[in-house]
């Protein structure tokens, strides 16, 4: 299936694939590079006797020729300039595929750029230029004639090739040794031969100039990133054990770490250097220069926390967006007593509580927003990054909000995510969804690229999005009228257009007419509308 250039969002109901297929997609090039499949727990263990079988075509399963997963990346114009480096041929190239296999191992290929040709398609071409080198080699009296001659040394390196053979660069390379010592001598005697000889050459050589290519490409592969248990940024944490940590490079053992470690970073402030202002004795009263350079060095790691609490504080709230009118301060404040770190917000006026104590939402988007803004521009830099569920932990509202962020997210990494939430899918968005369903276990699981499914459940989330949209319009007008149901919306707009028609009398159109499907509701939608401070009739 085909995903957006930026970002793609995949709905479908529980147990349908989503994770999983997100999990066997960051196997294309996982971040950790150790991350790989276990055949015995990741093979479909309904069909898990069959690795030791054979398929349809008497072929044996096994790990190293199942494919699980396959990717075809388009490329970009540096990614294109670079291979025409190694070969301008290469200038009609768009696309890179790469297969992963249960096993690990991969297979890549590009489309276009120079084929490599098979053994039948330039035989007769080396027989012809060989046979001539043997003629000029023979009658110049240059070798034995009892001496094996350059085809007969063709004929016994070729002993078994079939014509349908591609000359891969392993396969060739005997072959080429032996052009090569056969170009020896057209040089040396500068036989006409040499041109038709160096042709033959580079058609063996294009082999190795594909795999040079591949591999240029296959380390500009973007790595894949899957979350589904994001990073935390912690309200407390000691420095000089952070440090020490950054510098043993033991944060992958110790999570607890990383998010705060991306903090510093994403701040531009480095942890042993805080660390190490901590580490001040004080002063004797009397060294006035000892109690000023003490001062000083505290005074430059509280201003530089200070300066770094207001930008960290200016780019939370452009995610979080807090409400003024509630007095929703959320004014990070980032202090270090000591060896201590300490996270705090200013939750009202005076008032601060450590982060931890704030909502699960809250800390979610605070730990999300450092760990992915810091890490963008190192090790996820340029990298298809895959969100299971994100967001859950927020509020309806504030998972809309979120959407902005994830799509600034977007901008510098390609970004596929699941969801169930109405709220995590834009009503201008519903070309970026993916339906993904499961009909039948038989036949696995399904993604559909348009908006499509013969499972309701699928689309919960879709309708429930354009029914959010949908009833935001209760709140267009300013003056509302309820109806007890549709047929009542159908008499009273009927009537009202009869009456303006015949100018008798003129039902005024800034009303909104709002049919509540049942008498029981109609206090519902008067109470909603009211507590927006709108006019409500009913009938």
């Amino acid at each position: 299936f085909d995903i957006e250039p930026a970002k793609t969002i995949l709905v479908g109901p529980n147990e349908a694939g989503k994770s999983v297929l997100l999990r066997a997609l960051e196997k294309i090039n996982p971040s950790n590079g150790n991350s790989g499949f276990e055949p015995l727990r990741d093979y479909p263990r309904s069909e898990l006797i069959n690795l030791s079988l054979e398929d349809d075509d008497g072929k044996p399963v096994s790990p190293a020729n199942t494919t699980v997963a396959e990717a075809c990346f388009f490329l970009e114009k540096d990614d294109i300039e670079s291979i025409m480096e190694i070969d301008s041929g290469f200038a009609d190239v768009t696309t890179y595929t790469i297969v992963r296999y249960l096993d690990n191992h991969y297979q890549h290929s590009i489309n276009g750029g120079p084929q490599t040709p098979t053994f039948g398609e330039i035989k007769n071409d080396v027989a012809a230029v060989l046979t001539s080198i043997d003629t000029d080699i023979q009658d110049a009296l240059l070798v034995d004639p009892a001496e094996d001659l350059f085809l007969d040394n063709l004929h016994q390196i070729t002993s078994g090739w079939d014509d349908s053979d591609l000359l891969t660069n392993a396969k060739v390379q005997p072959l080429m040794q032996l052009l090569l010592k056969a170009s020896e001598f057209t040089e040396k005697n500068s036989i006409r031969d040499y041109n038709q000889l160096e042709e033959v050459v580079m058609q063996c050589n294009i082999s190795k100039l594909r795999n040079n290519a591949l591999e240029l490409l296959r380390n500009r592969l973007p790595v894949f990133v899957y979350f589904s248990d994001y990073f935390r940024v912690h309200a407390r944490i000691h420095l000089n054990q952070l440090a020490n940590r950054i510098d043993q490079g033991l944060l992958d053992q110790n999570p607890q770490d990383f998010g705060n470690a991306c903090l510093l970073k994403l701040l531009g402030i480095d942890a042993r250097q805080l660390s190490d202002m901590g580490n001040v004795s004080i002063p004797s009263p009397e060294d006035e220069q000892a109690i000023r350079i003490y001062e000083n060095q505290l005074d430059h790691r509280r201003y530089q926390l200070d300066s770094a609490s207001t930008q960290l504080t200016e780019r939370i709230n452009e995610a979080w967006k807090p409400n003024p009118d509630k007095s929703e301060f959320n004014r990070l404040h980032i202090t270090a007593d000591q060896q201590y770190l300490r996270v705090v917000v200013e939750d009202g006026p005076n008032t601060n509580v450590e982060l931890d104590q704030k909502s699960e939402g809250y800390q979610w988007l605070v730990s999300f927003f450092v760990v992915f803004f810091a890490e963008a521009e190192g090790s996820y830099k340029n990298a298809v990054l895959l969100l299971d569920e994100p967001g859950l932990s927020l509020h309806g509202l504030k998972q809309k909000e979120f959407c902005a962020t994830i799509s600034r997210l977007a901008e510098t990494n390609q970004l596929l995510y699941t969801t169930h939430s109405p709220f995590m899918i834009g009503s201008d968005e519903l070309d970026l969804v993916r339906v993904v369903e499961i009909p039948e276990r038989t036949n696995g699981t399904v993604v559909h690229t348009a908006v499509t499914s013969d499972d309701p459940a699928a689309l919960l989330p879709l309708q429930e999005a354009l029914g959010y949209d949908l009833a935001q319009n209760l709140f267009i007008q300013r003056r509302n009228l309820i109806l007890e149901g549709l047929t009542d919306y159908w008499y009273v707009d009927a009537v009202a257009s009869l009456l303006r028609a015949e100018e008798i009398s003129n039902l005024n159109q800034n009303i909104a007419l709002m049919p509540a499907s049942g008498a029981g509701k109609v206090v519902y939608f008067a109470t909603i509308l009211h507590s927006n401070d709108l006019k409500v009739a009913a009938l």
